[in-house]
């Protein structure tokens, strides 16, 4: 998919630059008002599921049928009502009628929830089975989707951001999950080396099945456990970190901006209202202070819609220092010297 930074730029007085963009792809509304709307091949697959389902629903029913649905690898991952619950059997074959490649249809038995966000799932028509592997951008991912978090509508971003990578960057990935971050960055920047942490036993258990299996993907290295005691341990800077937990990810600014070189890049997300963008970058300019650094620019990308009037959003940001050593101008520091054959950890 094509990703189309959109609208308006607010300038601010050096040294910081704030550039708001809108991320425009399949199943957003690239408009100012940030509305969300569906898709015309989501709606067309909606179109032909209440098609089939025509007289197996009242029409009353039918106003009731969330129109679309997730699908992580053949699993397809839907609501159903309170109002559908007895007819959700008949949703599911309806759901397996209209798409081969689907082989198990499962229901939301819950919400996000616990440390490692992960999602209640109840099978309710075909195998009887949770695990799946997912393609992205050509790579693999095996996962169950009930016991790990991943969120397949963040495919436009993962490309995002693998695309704004530099050759020969070092890039850290902090709550790693399965790996898609990482092995789609190594994937598309052969000659750059990605580090990824991840604390979900069971995630990165994946995570690592899933390096295995994508062979051609040698440049990513993977280690589990806390980001706050795992990358203090790892003693090496990086030019670029993705931040990717947008609940939480505030409490692991400093140590994140410890292991950022000087102007490198920071992508960082978070939950924001509409109209409080800048409230997020106001965190990041918060933690700088703390550090004695400075935000040099900032850009905050919309890519997801997470309730009413509510987002997640990414900034990305370029941190520098406020002062440097007079004998190291900028851009001059040796990207060789960060390169270390010896990491201190086991990354299994």
């Amino acid at each position: 998919m094509v990703v189309e930074l959109l609208s308006w730029r607010l300038l601010f007085p050096h040294p910081r630059r704030i550039r708001f963009a809108i991320i425009s792809f399949q199943g957003y509304c690239p408009c100012l008002s940030l509305s969300w709307c569906c898709s015309e091949r989501k709606t067309a697959m909606s179109r032909k599921l209440k098609d089939v389902l025509r007289g197996v629903l009242t029409p009353t029913e039918l106003q009731c049928l969330v129109q679309s649905y997730d699908v992580v690898g053949d699993i397809a991952i839907i609501i159903i009502p309170p109002e559908l619950i007895e007819k959700e059997h008949f949703i599911a074959a309806a759901i397996l009628s209209l798409h081969k490649n689907i082989k198990v249809v499962a229901k939301r038995d819950g919400i996000y929830g616990g440390e490692f966000r992960t999602l209640p799932l109840r099978i309710i028509g075909g195998e009887q089975r949770k695990e799946t592997v997912h393609t992205e951008d050509g790579v693999r991912l095996m996962l169950n989707p009930e016991t790990v978090y991943f969120s397949v509508r963040s495919g436009t971003e993962r490309k995002r951001i693998a695309s704004l990578v530099q050759a020969k960057e070092e890039v850290l990935v902090l709550f790693s999950g399965i790996g898609p971050y990482p092995l789609i960055i190594g994937r598309a920047n052969p000659s750059c080396r990605v580090v990824g942490i991840e604390k979900n036993p069971e995630a990165h258990r994946y995570a690592l099945k899933n390096l295995g299996s994508n062979r051609r993907i040698t440049n990513v290295r993977l280690y589990q456990g806390d980001v706050d005691s795992v990358l203090p341990a790892l003693d090496r800077k990086f030019d670029r970190i993705v931040m990717p937990l947008p609940t939480s990810a505030e409490v692991f600014l400093s140590v994140a901006l410890a292991a950022l070189r000087r102007q490198g890049w920071l992508h960082f997300y978070d939950l924001q209202q509409e109209g409080r963008f800048e409230d997020t970058v106001a965190k990041i300019e918060a933690a700088c202070r703390r550090d004695v650094l400075q935000l040099l620019s900032a850009e905050i990308a919309v890519c997801g819609h997470c309730g009413p009037r509510t987002y997640r959003i990414c900034v990305d940001a370029q941190i520098g220092r406020i002062s440097d050593p007079p004998h190291l101008k900028e851009g001059q520091e040796n990207f060789k010297d960060n390169q270390k054959d010896n990491i201190p950890l086991d990354p299994q």
